[in-house]
């Protein structure tokens, strides 16, 4: 902390040597209070930078000079203007100290503020230093029977987790920190460290005991305390401070966005923290994605090593913080057409700055964020995917579907009696439609059921338990309206000849369909009278040529082709 307070002031330092070396003529005192100026400047850099923790930018460190140095040039200036040695005196007047002064914290300034508008404004090269690919809909992450989506939300595990503080040694030190999503021993979790409730509970408890995990697909799950000693952390105060740990750690390095230390945890159960540094140009702050950093801290130990996204250990599942990869969203859909875009030809933004994790198949995560158009609302442009160990997006394009809020919200209105609200929504490739999948929780947060909404027509969705059961269902939705659907696991096309055993005419508003089963089988038949009016004409004996859906476990079938072989 000296070294960087000794930086930070160093030009305040530079004008009182000059006030020194120009000083025979001045009161005996005017020496001593330059000094004494001097000391109370470092002093106050001093505490402001311990609080800040600037980093050893060169950028960083010409503003804080600037601005501690006009104190010290202020005084300098006014008691030099004439009364230096005259063989100074090269300029008449006897200016030429206060004119070297000023110039030199105008050429500081200017070159702090260029710098910072270059940070600020450079921002095509930040777009292009993100690592992203371009996907359809269609070739999005599918989700098939059988398979678990997440069904704890942050709400409900972050829920479940304050009811269990009484588990932790205690309890009235702490608060619970922030939930983080990963795989342990290949099993998606949910982990959160606590977090000390201020000052005088940090002094009092020394140590943080432990952290919570959770089961994020079981609906059932508990969370679990563990006890592992914690020293460094987001609330620490002083050298316990797990910012200001990583800081003296890595002086030089920036921090990606702001971001702060996500808690994980190895095969082992040991607690570490993770972070996301990257290092600019001498004279910008401009970051560059492809040469993100991620410091791995023992958050016991204090020990930390720094790695590229291509050397992380195995266990880390987001080297890449939340944070970082919701400013990757914020520059993917701003800047691809640069700073000056006043007519935003291109702009995205993201429906909710927040990301949400997604567990993969290949026990891998992903942050997720859908975009839309800046000012629109309702109309999904597209959603990201960002691999939370590499940082690559990969952007999946969409035409005519809904966005999440206007998903949400129709979730909503089907349980507004109960006013339960949906959660968590994310799309899924199902039958190779977009499907957004939400989870319901009631008032406590607590898990209800799954909400499965078609992205592109609202009128398709379906409600269930449990996954298995609302895939069904959706998938029955689907062939019940006719909707168009990909040949994915779930749905098969059967095409059969047989005869006509019972059948209904059901109305449908202003159709009617006809609901028919053919001898020796168990399945009932819906066929549409406005694709095939002669299908109402046909009675039980005829036989019949069909070509219909069916969905997978289920005993219902939309048929897309009819033939009374009879007329």
């Amino acid at each position: 902390m000296l070294t960087i307070t000794f930086l930070s002031t160093i030009l305040a330092l530079f004008f009182t040597i000059i006030f020194i070396i120009f000083s025979n003529k001045r009161k005996p005192g005017s020496v001593f209070f330059s000094a004494i100026i001097y000391v109370i400047i470092f002093l106050i850099a001093y505490c402001i930078n311990y609080v800040g923790l600037p980093s050893r930018n060169l950028l960083s460190l010409l503003f804080i000079n600037f601005v501690y140095s006009i104190p010290i040039g202020v005084v300098t200036a006014y008691e030099a203007r004439d009364h230096y040695d005259t063989n100074y005196d090269v300029v008449k007047g006897n200016k030429v100290l206060p004119v070297i002064l000023w110039l030199t914290l105008i050429i500081v300034f200017s070159t702090s503020i260029i710098g910072n508008l270059h940070s600020h404004m450079s921002v095509k090269p930040v777009y292009n230093s993100i690592t992203a690919v371009k996907s359809n809909s269609n070739e999005a992450p599918t989700f098939k029977r059988g398979e678990t989506p997440v069904a704890i939300t942050y709400a409900t595990a972050r829920n479940r987790m304050n009811k269990s503080m009484s588990d932790v040694p205690n309890p009235q030190y702490y608060t619970l920190g922030d939930i983080e999503a990963q795989y342990y021993k290949g099993k998606p979790v949910y982990v959160a460290s606590l977090e000390y409730d201020g000052f005088f509970a940090s002094h009092k408890a020394k140590k943080i005991p432990g952290y919570f995990i959770i089961d994020a697909t079981d609906v059932n799950a508990q969370p679990k305390f563990v006890n592992k000693s914690i020293t460094y952390a987001t609330s620490g105060w002083f050298s316990k401070k797990a910012s200001r740990k990583l800081y003296r750690s890595y002086p030089t390095w920036l921090k990606a966005d702001s971001s702060i230390p996500q808690l994980e945890i190895n095969d082992n159960g040991d607690p570490y923290l993770v972070e996301t540094m990257y290092k600019s140009m001498p004279l910008s702050h401009r970051i560059n994605y492809k040469d993100l950093h991620t410091v791995v801290m023992n958050a016991d130990t204090g020990s930390s090593k720094m790695y590229n996204s291509n050397n992380l250990p195995k266990w880390v599942d987001e080297g890449i913080t939340s944070d970082v990869a919701e400013s990757i969203n914020y520059a993917y859909g701003k800047y691809k057409n640069g700073f000056w875009n006043f007519s935003k030809s291109g702009v995205m933004v993201s429906t909710n700055s927040s990301v949400t994790p997604v567990f993969n198949k290949d026990k891998t995560i992903s942050y997720f964020t859908d975009f839309t158009r800046d000012g629109s609302g309702d109309s999904a442009l597209g959603y990201s995917m960002i691999n939370a160990r590499t940082g690559k997006l990969t952007f999946y394009k969409t035409q005519g579907i809904m966005d999440s809020d206007g998903a949400v919200e129709n979730a909503n209105q089907n349980y507004k009696a109960q006013q339960w609200k949906a959660s968590m929504p994310i799309i899924y490739n199902i039958n190779g439609r977009p499907v957004w999948v939400m989870s319901i929780l009631d008032k406590t947060k607590a898990f209800r059921g799954y909400y499965y909404l078609d992205a592109s027509n609202q009128t398709v969705n379906a409600s269930g338990s449990n996954a298995t059961q609302t895939l069904d269902s959706f998938r029955e939705a689907l062939v019940s309206r006719n909707v168009s659907a990909g040949n994915t696991n779930g749905v098969k096309t059967e095409t059969i000849t047989g005869v006509i055993d019972r059948m209904a005419i059901i109305t449908n508003g202003s159709n009617s369909n006809v609901l028919l089963s053919l001898k020796g089988s168990k399945n009932v038949y819906t066929i549409s009278t406005s694709d095939f009016p002669n299908a109402s004409l046909a009675k039980v004996g005829d036989k019949v040529k069909l070509t219909s859906k069916m969905v997978s476990h289920k005993p219902y079938g939309n048929v897309s082709d009819f033939n009374n072989l009879n007329m």
